[in-house]
Order: C-alpha cells, then sequence, then structure tokens
C-alpha cells in the first residue's frame, strides 16, 4: 500500500472515529425571542434532571383562574452541572 492511501485511511479512521458537539443542535432564534421575554409565578411540582434537557414543571393560575400545568425546558443536564 501506498504511503498516501495509509495517510488517506487513517485521516478518514481518525475522522470518523472522534465526535465533535452539536453545537447547531437548537436554534433558539426558532424557540425563543429575546426582545418578548415572558415570566410566569407560579409552583415548581416536578424537576426532570435527565438528558437532553432538564424540564420544570410549574403550576401557574391563568387569567380564568384555573390552575394548569406549563411544561418548561432549559439546558442539557451536563450544562448545569
Amino acid at each position: 500500500m501506498s504511503p498516501s492511501r495509509i495517510f488517506f485511511l487513517t485521516l478518514l479512521a481518525t475522522i470518523c472515529s472522534t465526535s465533535n458537539p452539536a453545537i447547531a443542535h437548537h436554534s433558539y432564534a426558532a424557540e425563543f425571542d429575546r426582545n418578548a421575554p415572558a415570566t410566569i409565578e407560579g409552583v415548581v411540582t416536578e424537576v426532570w434532571f435527565r438528558n437532553p434537557h432538564v424540564r420544570y414543571y410549574i403550576k401557574v393560575v391563568d387569567e380564568t383562574g384555573e390552575e394548569v400545568i406549563w411544561d418548561t425546558r432549559g439546558l442539557s443536564p451536563v450544562k448545569l452541572v
């Protein structure tokens, strides 16, 4: 086998065996408008500290007086530790 072929196969194996983080996994612009923040008040009823995102369940009283549960999500557990 020629040295250039060995180099190419080694390079290919290295590229395929390394993992890079998926930085563009989610677009915040698609899910969150930085110019229109929202504030809610309520009681946190559950926290799920699991991959891929931490989830917070918040009991909120809506404008009709009914209690509703909001399902919100945060960063991944790895980024919160």
